[in-house]
């Protein structure tokens, strides 16, 4: 999930990750969600009550660090 610049620390990837889960849950989904975090993301996630389940990962150039959230 990216948030414009400007937009930041007003709450919005809050606003914007309660949405979908709230959506996903209307779905049918439970159990936990999981994300790729880019590395300067990962304290965002944190804050939404995601923890780290694996190291830093790379795909085709890409790092991330595999997140989850239980509900």
């Amino acid at each position: 999930m990216f948030v414009a610049p400007e937009a930041q620390g007003r709450g919005v990837a809050r606003a914007l990750w309660e949405y979908a889960r709230a959506d996903a849950e209307l779905d049918g989904a439970t159990g936990s969600f999981t994300v790729n975090s880019s590395l300067h993301a990962v304290p965002v996630y944190e804050r939404l009550g995601f923890h780290a389940i694996d190291s830093v990962q790379e795909r085709n150039g890409v790092r991330f660090v595999p997140m989850a959230s239980v509900r």
